[in-house]
């Protein structure tokens, strides 16, 4: 059976995938927690569960089951986004606001070169691990 979190997930990828961002998957092996990598790291992680993590982690977006806590908080210097399963219109803007404040900052066309570099070092990658395994 598929848990709730992983609908989610699934929610959430299908509208950023809409936007044009491209989204990887990654479920944690020891929770329900699912983890999703925007625009190949380009942008912040965003981590979806049924708890707030109390240790230290890079997900900056936090999409956490009945959620009613603090929105923003700062930890170890790092801003962090607090958000509930109802709250995904809000999530997406923020996201997106992300996605133009970085544009802004080094550029659309170098934007698209470091993801274009990104997504053709993973081809790569795989490619070369494949004839690896072959030879």
């Amino acid at each position: 059976m598929i848990n709730k979190e992983k609908i989610m997930a699934k929610k959430i990828k299908k509208l950023l995938n809409k936007r044009g961002f491209l989204v990887h998957q990654h479920n944690s092996q020891t929770s329900k927690s699912v983890y999703l990598k925007i625009d190949k790291g380009m942008l912040p992680s965003m981590r979806i569960s049924d708890h707030k993590r109390l240790n230290n982690d890079n997900c900056k977006y936090n999409v956490i089951k009945n959620y009613n806590g603090v929105r923003n908080e700062i930890v170890n210097g790092r801003e962090k986004k607090y958000y509930n399963f109802n709250n995904l219109r809000r999530l997406i803007t923020d996201i997106e606001l992300e996605r133009n404040s970085k544009i802004i900052t080094i550029g659309y066309l170098r934007y698209k070169k470091i993801l274009k570099t990104r997504i053709n070092r993973k081809t790569n990658y795989n490619k070369n691990k494949y004839c690896e395994k072959v030879a």
